[in-house]
């Protein structure tokens, strides 16, 4: 695949933590040394949309000469690659507490819409049933080393920190970077319907 076939998607760029200019600045003097970006590059085949790898893509693009390779892995919806991408990065990062909790919430979020993508209601609504709710709280937990209520609460910090991002935008940048501290509480409280 030619570079420029990759698209990038601004949703799932932003979805992960960004490097420090000086982390960036150092994966790039490495790739640029060894002359080839060791880990593929990867995109959504059949969308050619970049889901892992929108680092060493933007290191590429300045660096033409540097040998590069691309894994194309299938996903059936935006949900799918977003649930994919937080347990990509919860894998591998040392994470902040609340870098931890958005990626958790941004995972339990995709799953739970996945989940209700599968039902409807008699009015044609997705729904998620209680206890199906239940099972993913559980099932992440284990996944994650988490408890089910910190997956729970971690979905509501992630919706808190919607509804903050729509009125300032930039906000969950800010705390991402660490530039920013506002509990989790504080943002939980703007998530004002329960939800499951």
């Amino acid at each position: 695949m030619n570079i420029t076939d990759m698209v990038v998607d601004q949703e799932f760029k932003n979805l992960i933590p960004g490097l420090s200019q000086m982390e960036y600045a150092q994966l790039e003097q490495n790739i640029v040394e060894d002359g080839v970006v060791r880990e593929p590059i990867t995109i959504w085949k059949g969308h050619d949309i970049i889901v892992d790898g929108h680092n060493r893509y933007s290191i590429i693009q300045d660096h033409p000469e540097v040998e590069f390779s691309v894994y194309e892995k299938e996903f059936d919806s935006r949900d799918e690659v977003i649930a994919w991408m937080c347990a990509n990065q919860l894998g591998r990062r040392n994470l902040s507490d609340a870098q931890r909790a958005i990626l958790l919430g941004q995972a339990y979020e995709a799953r739970k819409r996945t989940l209700a993508a599968i039902q409807r209601n008699d009015a044609g609504q997705f729904i998620v049933q209680k206890e199906e709710a239940g099972r993913l709280k559980e099932i992440m937990a284990k996944e994650y080393d988490a408890t089910p209520s910190e997956i729970e609460r971690s979905g509501r910090y992630f919706r808190g920190l919607k509804e903050i991002e729509a009125v300032h935008p930039g906000t969950t940048d800010r705390i991402k970077s660490g530039d920013l501290e506002v509990t989790k509480k504080d943002v939980m409280s703007l998530t004002n319907i329960y939800r499951l």
